[in-house]
């Protein structure tokens, strides 16, 4: 009898080969179920080729819980993983290579997306997960750039990353091709003073908010309260559960012109200020301050004493 040979993927391979796969169902979709195995076959892909990168450190960090790691259990694949989100945090804290918060909330954002489909079958229109899926391909690819030696790739994985970087270009081409379409629809929405900003779902700056949101780009639409929540953890990258457990602000409030809660700080280090995304008012940093005895926000006059309404006709109440 012929002795089968054994399948075996290295772990750049591995990951490699499922972005590869990715694009053939992603970039031109005949179905429902194209689109599922190219977002699970991306999120496997990108944890395959950061866990790989992490491994070139140590291939202890590979173990969630590095206080069990033993060669034995390595060699054989039987052991617990390290998360997807402890594999970012070694990356950025072991290995110093930076990733952006933008970036790492897309990446969760595709793990939000592959959780969906696992567990509840949901899947989110076409046009945004193609335009998603943009998105991390290049930070992948990125990241390959920055942070794989040319002298780790074998000649099988260098032929992938090849034909993973052509496919690029038809990717980009859709986008500017949705982008003609759909120009001169922004172009009337800004001349009517709209608020445009970036869509949660598909990244693009063709969110419009006005009474609710709706996307130009991708069709996305909901209420302000929900789509001002997923901005936050989506776009800004600021997780709820976070801020919770581990402190911070949590970066939403009610609005000072319609008193939605659906106000939000645009403070993510590289530009401030507000917008509210139910009624659309947006403010510079500059013109919105905390109240000095509430704590909430409230915009600021050539009178303003560091207090909002509410809490100066308290104190004048009380007087």
């Amino acid at each position: 009898m012929m002795k089968q040979k054994e399948l075996t993927f290295g772990l750049l391979e591995n990951g490699l080969d499922f972005i590869h796969s990715a694009i053939k169902y992603l970039i031109n979709p005949s179905n429902k179920s194209d689109l599922k195995y190219g977002i699970l076959h991306l999120s496997a892909g990108v944890d395959l080729i950061l866990k790989y990168r992490l491994s070139k450190e140590h291939w202890t960090l590979l173990f969630q819980n590095v206080d069990l790691a033993n060669k034995k259990d390595f060699d054989s694949g039987n052991f617990t993983s390290v998360s997807s989100k402890t594999c970012i945090e070694r990356l950025k804290g072991i290995c110093s290579i930076e990733i952006d918060d933008k970036s790492a909330a897309q990446l969760k954002h595709l793990r939000d997306r592959r959780n969906r489909l696992e567990h509840f079958g949901i899947l989110d229109s076409e046009i945004a997960l193609q335009v998603a899926f943009c998105k991390v391909l290049n930070f992948a690819l990125d990241f390959i750039e920055d942070n794989v030696e040319q002298e780790d790739f074998e000649t099988i994985e260098r032929e992938i990353l090849e034909e993973i970087r052509s496919s690029l270009g038809k990717f980009k081409g859709f986008i500017s091709h949705r982008w003609n379409t759909i120009k001169s629809e922004i172009e009337k929405c800004k001349e009517l003073n709209m608020a445009i900003t970036n869509c949660p779902t598909c990244y693009q700056d063709a969110l419009v908010i006005d009474d609710g949101v709706k996307c130009y780009f991708c069709g996305y639409s909901d209420d302000g309260e929900k789509a001002a929540n997923e901005y936050i953890q989506n776009v800004l990258g600021i997780s709820a559960y976070s801020t919770v457990k581990d402190g911070g602000e949590f970066p939403l409030y009610y609005c000072i012109e319609c008193g939605s809660e659906s106000m939000v700080h645009l403070d993510d280090g590289e530009k401030g200020g507000w917008i509210c995304f139910t009624c659309g008012f947006d403010w510079d940093e500059s013109d919105v301050c905390f109240c000095i005895s509430c704590g909430s926000p409230h915009q600021v006059d050539v009178d303003d004493i560091g207090m909002c309404d509410d809490c100066i006709n308290y104190r004048l109440s009380r007087d």
